[in-house]
């Protein structure tokens, strides 16, 4: 049954999502994500397939670094290893339907789509429109409706999950799960994590980008395009991100003098400081 669910847990690294299915043997995991005041999920990965279906509202997806906007009655696939987020503004109502697939637990090589080479490489076609997108936002529509029932049917649940995996099956073909492409991008999704990892624990004095670079396994040239291609922003911008984070805790919940925060966050230019602090909150650090 669908569950009210507002964050993931953090088993192993930054970013990466354990999916746990539940233990009645449906083939996914069902859940509501979302709220009357707004939406914050933070970017991460996780091994399953995951199916969005927008309930209520609109909101912003990032899939790989790429931003679009779902809507109401949107289907969205995210593929194994996508790094995702989803946002709504604070105060917007959303709410949408999450299904999460680990299809090694079928045992199915016809629905085996971990790495398929034919799945959406762009976020632009993440959204699964046509006659296939029509029935499985039938599916998910009927599951939600079946969720409100007094006494929901598992049997109902179950049976529009194997129509949804059916029209996944026949969009995107099969592919071997150990295949090169995923073993590399787990590999360096692996070191990216250590990167954040090190970051996040240290941001005042984070790595440099080839120490992030050595950290994660990669060239400097091709880990820069990695993180702005996964991440959507250059690893420095994500770098004063987390320093800013930090300083608006500071600012929020302390009398610490404004110079004395940005020296703590790792700011050694209090006119620099200024101007990035400006330019992400759209204000001064003493109007904020």
């Amino acid at each position: 049954m669908p569950e009210q669910w507002n964050d993931y847990p953090e088993y192993r690294d930054p970013r990466h999502e354990d999916i746990l299915l539940p233990s009645e043997g449906l083939p996914c995991r069902v859940f509501y994500n979302g709220s009357p005041n707004g939406l914050s999920v933070d970017p991460h990965w996780h091994e399953a397939i995951e199916l969005l279906y927008t309930a209520e509202g609109t909101a912003q997806q990032m899939i790989n670094g790429s931003t679009f906007t779902i809507r109401p009655g949107d289907v969205t696939v995210i593929r194994p290893l996508d790094v995702h987020a989803t946002s709504a503004a604070t105060g917007a109502s959303i709410s949408i339907l999450v299904l999460q697939f680990d299809l090694s637990s079928l045992n199915d090589a016809r629905t085996d789509m971990t790495a398929a080479p034919d799945m959406p490489e762009d976020a632009k076609d993440s959204l699964i429109t046509g006659l296939p997108g029509q029935r499985i936002r039938e599916y998910m529509e009927a599951i939600l409706n079946e969720s409100r029932a007094d006494k929901p049917a598992k049997l109902i649940f179950k049976g529009y999950i194997y129509f949804i995996l059916n029209e996944l099956s026949q969009l995107y073909p099969a592919w071997d799960r150990a295949a090169l492409r995923y073993g590399n991008l787990h590999n360096n999704l692996r070191g990216l994590s250590r990167v954040l990892a090190a970051i996040n624990s240290m941001p005042q004095s984070p790595p440099t980008l080839p120490e992030a670079a050595a950290l994660a396994g990669m060239s400097a040239s091709y880990f820069s395009l990695f993180f702005k291609r996964k991440s959507g922003k250059r690893f420095i911008d994500y770098i004063h991100e987390v320093r800013l984070r930090r300083v608006a805790c500071l600012l929020a919940e302390t009398d610490i003098p404004i110079g004395d925060i940005a020296a703590q966050a790792g700011f050694n230019s209090l006119n620099f400081f200024n101007k990035v602090f400006r330019r992400y909150y759209g204000m001064t650090p003493l109007q904020y």
